[in-house]
């Protein structure tokens, strides 16, 4: 019996397909914790405090409907309140994702996916960990601080006409968005960063 209740447990196992987790590397790429506060400038001088209200974890399907693929991969989203200076200035909601990493199967990317009333839908094109994790890191100053740690993003996918695509953003491995240029007229730096306490 015990030999026939394996290969019933094993094919059951087997048809619910693999999941694809994200491993405490890929997740290191994420420095936020619930009420965390950036507060962001512009180059117009707009305020944008951005709060960082809810992690999600996540675990979707791979497969489109009906094409057999059973596997899953789990994703992490960081989830933001903004409260801008001048919010007739910019389209957008104020609720929106600043962040997201996925394990789709074939490694784990990131998307600088900075949505909401500022940035209006602001996307970056996927990139790969470990490609992330050898780029080269030069020091830059905000005045929110010096950060030492600080790679450059450049960003070379063109989305629809109701994205804007980040085209380059300034990112510190340890303290996350310190500069965000969104088209040639838009940037955005950090001028001050509130860390919650939250564990």
């Amino acid at each position: 019996m015990r030999p026939f209740l394996f290969i019933i447990i094993s094919l059951f196992f087997s048809s619910c397909g693999k999941t694809y987790k994200l491993s405490k590397t890929d997740l290191q790429f994420n420095p936020y914790k619930v009420g965390d506060k950036l507060i962001f400038q512009s180059n117009n001088s707009i305020l944008d405090t951005v709060t960082v209200t809810k992690i999600v974890r996540q675990t979707i399907g791979l497969g489109y409907p009906f094409d057999g693929n059973k596997d899953k991969g789990q994703g992490l989203s960081v989830l933001v309140q903004h409260s801008v200076s001048n919010p007739d200035s910019f389209p957008g909601r104020k609720e929106g994702s600043i962040l997201m990493i996925h394990n789709y199967g074939k490694g784990s990317y990131v998307d600088y996916w900075f949505t909401g009333y500022v940035k209006r839908e602001a996307i970056s094109n996927p990139f790969y960990v470990q490609d992330l994790d050898t780029e080269k890191t030069f020091t830059y100053s905000t005045k929110a601080g010096l950060f030492d740690d600080v790679i450059l993003l450049k960003c070379d996918t063109v989305y629809p006409n109701n994205f804007d695509r980040l085209s380059r953003i300034h990112w510190s491995k340890k303290f996350g968005y310190v500069k965000i240029e969104v088209n040639e007229s838009l940037q955005w730096e950090l001028i001050k960063r509130l860390t919650s306490t939250n564990d």
